[in-house]
């Protein structure tokens, strides 16, 4: 979950400039820590994928209570194992 957020807040703090260039280019402009926050998130983004699909994937409706309940042990191990 973390990674999920890590990931989010990275996409958004990199904004429309990075979107504008080419990866490299958008690599240049970044600052030191960006450059940092970009490697984490980029070596997990597949198991980060791959997880929200797990969790999309998860019939967790209002009134479904057995699937909201599938979510929260989803989260809840990814949580725990931080």
């Amino acid at each position: 979950m973390l990674r999920l957020l890590l990931t989010i807040v990275t996409a958004v703090s990199l904004g429309a400039r990075a979107f504008a260039q080419t990866p490299s280019e958008a690599r240049a402009v970044l600052s030191p820590e960006e450059r940092v926050i970009t490697r984490a998130v980029d070596s997990e983004n597949a198991r980060t994928l791959a997880l929200l699909q797990r969790i999309v994937d998860i019939n967790g409706g209002t009134m479904n209570f057995a699937g909201i309940r599938r979510v929260g042990d989803v989260l809840r191990a990814e949580l725990d194992s931080l």
